[in-house]
């Protein structure tokens, strides 16, 4: 077996067998450990760093294999008889990886690809191994069209779930939500390969500078569609090797995390609490909203999240954004905040377009186990906001039970609370906002990640 690095420790070192054996161990590790595809191809990236067409087809390789997965195995269950789950799991996915090649990459030369997998099956698993997949890939070229694809008139959930590779109790979910065809609209949008957008710092540029700086390293940015101050490429680039992104020019951000932070209404020289930060995307956004006057505390547990959130600050140039590691459920604050965003954690299924893997790594009960989180950073949020204060709930998730539900149930047991509905004209696009005064943005209709945002007012005592 090769004893390729596959990403831990002081780092991955190239493969013997180039981009598909590394686009091999990251979906080993996600599909073996649970690992996160994007924060694999962030270490990845950079070995091939030599070479653009390495690092996108690596990059096309991870993610369109799994966002293809169920579609994959579905065709690959048909082929091998002992079933897909009794295979290695190494082996499991060079079959993915190589039948990801055939059916959606037209362009590289089957008998190539069929010559990699099995390379790659033999030197991770044995040569019985290495001729099963030849044997199968070769018989999927032969009959795989054969296979009758499922029947959306008698059965939509499985048609939906099969040609759309989704989860089968998620499209179940969606189809008894809102019907097949919007299901289908949407499991179709998850499919699609997002654009890389790109928010101006405007404490640091304008967007016509950061055009500028983009353009002068070869790229073609285009405007955002639905935030003004952002820009998007649709060119496979490794970001942190910009010049643009070392200077502090720009931050990575989907345009609907984009709308979410001016929603709060930040002023200079308020208070501010960002409650679950993370990496820091909407606490730097609020810093720069502010003018950098004032404080956002930006809290969170994960000692991960806050060092990038303080790489991101530093490199960003922000001064009054203030990292705390702490519990937002239990947080204490030396005087009640101004505003209070709660970014929560939640099942990410509206941003399964992003992350790929969150489709295969999620199961229907996670819906459920995070709104108890979720309720008690709310009523947190309500502790520690000012009477007369602001609090901005936000997921990115679609499920109700994460959004509209915990809202009505911290709602329903504080009679301090009060709904203050988002209007139209702050920025949402149209019919995001809908008679309840919440935001809700959907990537079939909408172009971006899905998500959501309710705002809340603290009564005055």
């Amino acid at each position: 077996m090769s004893r390729a690095r596959t990403g831990r420790g002081s780092g991955p070192h190239r493969p013997v067998g180039g981009v598909r054996e590394a686009a091999l161990l990251i979906l080993t590790r996600v599909d073996g450990e649970g690992a996160r595809a994007d924060a694999l191809l962030e270490r990845w990236l950079p070995v091939f760093n030599d070479a653009h067409r390495d690092r996108a087809l690596l990059t096309q390789l991870v993610n369109g294999t799994l966002r293809q997965r169920g579609y994959l195995d579905w065709l690959l269950g048909h082929f091998v008889k002992s079933g897909l789950g009794t295979l290695p799991i190494p082996v499991r996915n060079v079959l993915r990886l190589s039948l990801f090649q055939l059916e959606f990459m037209e362009r590289l030369p089957p008998h190539a690809v069929v010559y990699d997998a099995v390379e790659l099956a033999r030197r991770y698993g044995h040569e019985g191994t290495a001729r099963l997949a030849n044997a199968v890939l070769r018989e999927l070229q032969r009959r795989g069209r054969e296979i009758p694809r499922p029947d959306a008139a008698a059965d939509p959930v499985e048609a939906i779930a099969v040609l759309h590779s989704h989860p089968r109790w998620l499209v179940r979910r969606w189809v008894e939500r809102w019907g097949a065809a919007e299901a289908e609209a949407l499991a179709r949008a998850d499919n699609r390969i997002p654009p890389l957008t790109l928010r101006v710092n405007r404490l640091r540029a304008d967007l016509e500078r950061l055009r500028e700086a983009l353009e002068e390293e070869g790229l073609h940015p285009q405007p955002a569609e639905l935030y003004p101050d952002a820009l998007q490429i649709t060119e496979n680039v490794f970001f942190p090797g910009l010049r643009a992104y070392r200077q502090g020019l720009f931050q990575v951000q989907d345009e609907a995390s984009c709308l979410v932070a001016p929603l709060l209404g930040a002023r200079p020289g308020e208070m501010v609490l960002d409650l679950c930060a993370g990496p820091g995307g909407k606490a730097t956004h609020l810093a720069e909203i502010m003018g950098g006057k004032g404080t956002v505390v930006a809290a969170d547990t994960n000692p991960r999240a806050l060092a990038r959130l303080g790489e991101n600050v530093r490199r960003l140039r922000i001064t009054n954004v203030l990292p705390v590691r702490a519990d937002g459920r239990t947080l204490a604050l030396s005087r009640p905040a101004d505003r209070v965003l709660v970014d929560a954690p939640c099942s990410g299924l509206g941003v399964l377009a992003r992350r790929a893997d969150a489709r295969w790594r999620r199961q229907e009960g996670d819906v459920a186990r995070f709104r108890a989180l979720q309720t008690a950073l709310l009523g947190r949020a309500a502790d520690v906001v000012r009477p007369g204060g602001t609090i901005l709930y936000a997921t990115c998730t679609l499920e109700p039970e994460e959004n509209e539900e915990v809202v009505a149930e911290v709602l329903a047991g504080r009679d301090d609370l009060a709904r203050d509905a988002i209007a139209a004209e702050e920025g949402a696009p149209p019919g995001a906002v809908g008679e309840d005064g919440a935001l809700r943005l959907y990537p079939h209709r909408h172009g971006c990640d899905g998500a959501f945002a309710a705002r809340l007012k603290r009564r005055e005592a």
